[in-house]
């Protein structure tokens, strides 16, 4: 998950600077605003291929499922297991309280524009319904209604305000921002993608107030705009004929339109460098599944092998916690701090990896990182006799199959007094 958000937050930091330094100031606002809807999509969808390799420790045991570490030492009775606070479950919990405020906040807006509806008189009522409404607020669209002040529709400037937001519903705006909306109650901690929610209502506007100024004289409109500052409450989920860009929407709409079209023919390799980046990320030692001797070993699967004797727990949870245990257990009784290891007073950290296949046998066993002293020797020879039990590991599962999978183990020795 946290390599994820990261690609995706670098995707589209990547993508939005590109619009930031090349395209925003631009007045082609159609391909603007696809620009950006495109741009927030392969972040998404980029985001769901690669894995940083960069991220991982060099050792090829970080790659696969690793056990709790162990900690052996001299004197077994002070042989523990290492049992770190895993903060993933309080990162998880923090995460999910977001997204319930951020729920709530959408919701809640979705109320009051309810609360509009059934408080407003409906004008018209067609492909798109005009609603008239008390609140000081000079006019919102939000999908086919056009929600406007009692006031503002008995004015002179009620055409124009019309014409503005009918342009967002004839453009389906909202749908940009419902989109939005729902990215930024998930990803509610990316502030990249409140920018981007800003830059595209921003694109609206300036779509809308384009097509507006040539109806009627920049002039007139801009200082409509102006007249209109004061607009009272605002909502995120609607597009609102008044809002702060005031002072970027009146430049925009003195601004001389440009032939640099070739600016967004950029753009393509922009796209493919992400892309192409993504594809770098990506490490053959992070795919789940490798093969081997013809034969798919996997890293993580639905349901991870287990040690023998713990079949009779309830839970696969308490199976698991069982295994590992047991598994700890037998390697207390079995492992001897190598004498040589001692008297040279080498202590470390051995790491080793073995497969439960899928008939629930050991093997493959190898040691990827030995301290010396005999420590790496001992731990091998202690996996070994695991094939000798009178019971097989229960083999692990994925889509309800017996299959094989990696694990490593890491083992610290240490010396005592």
């Amino acid at each position: 998950m946290l390599n994820y958000i990261i690609l995706s937050t670098i995707t589209w930091s990547i993508l939005l600077l590109f619009y930031i330094l090349l395209l925003r100031k631009e007045k082609h606002f159609t391909y603007n605003r696809v620009y950006l809807l495109i741009s927030i999509v392969l972040g998404l969808i980029v985001s769901t291929i690669p894995q940083f390799s960069f991220l991982n420790d060099s050792s090829a045991a970080n790659f696969f499922v690793k056990l709790p570490e162990l900690t052996f030492t001299n004197n077994q009775l002070e042989s523990t297991i290492s049992t770190e606070f895993n903060y993933s479950y309080i990162l998880l919990l923090i995460y999910f309280i977001g997204l319930a405020i951020a729920l709530f906040k959408l919701i809640k807006s979705l109320v009051h524009l309810k609360f509009y509806y059934d408080k407003g008189v409906i004008i018209q009522s067609n492909e798109k319904k005009i609603i008239k409404i008390k609140e000081r607020i000079v006019a919102f669209s939000f999908f086919n209604y056009i929600f406007i002040n009692k006031d503002i529709y008995e004015s002179s400037q009620r055409d124009e305000v019309l014409m503005h937001e009918s342009i967002h519903v004839k453009q389906g705006h909202s749908y940009d921002i419902m989109f939005l909306e729902i990215l930024k109650s998930i990803f509610w901690f990316n502030p990249i993608v409140y920018i981007y929610k800003a830059f595209i209502s921003e694109t609206h506007e300036f779509i809308a107030d384009n097509y507006v100024i040539q109806k009627i004289s920049k002039k007139f409109y801009g200082e409509l705009l102006i007249n209109q500052l004061q607009s009272g409450v605002q909502y995120n989920i609607a597009n609102y004929f008044i809002n702060s860009l005031i002072k970027n929407r009146i430049k925009m709409m003195y601004k001389t339109k440009t032939n640099r079209k070739w600016k967004y023919l950029l753009a393509i390799p922009v796209l493919v460098f992400v892309l192409l980046f993504a594809n770098a990320c990506q490490n053959d030692n992070n795919e789940n599944v490798q093969i081997q001797d013809k034969e798919e070993i996997y890293k993580i699967v639905e349901e991870m092998p287990r040690f023998p004797g713990c079949e009779a727990e309830t839970t696969l949870d308490d199976k698991q916690t069982c295994s590992i245990q047991k598994m700890y257990n037998y390697l207390y009784n079995h492992l001897e701090y190598p004498s040589k290891a001692q008297d040279n007073k080498i202590e470390g950290k051995v790491v080793a990896r073995f497969v439960i296949d899928s008939k629930g046998n050991m093997k493959n066993m190898e040691i990827l990182r030995d301290i010396g002293g005999g420590c790496g020797d001992e731990v091998m020879k202690v996996l070994q006799s695991m094939n000798h039990l009178s019971e097989k590991w229960i083999p692990g599962k994925q889509n309800g199959k017996n299959v094989s999978v990696y694990y490593t183990l890491p083992v610290v020795f240490k010396i005592t007094e």
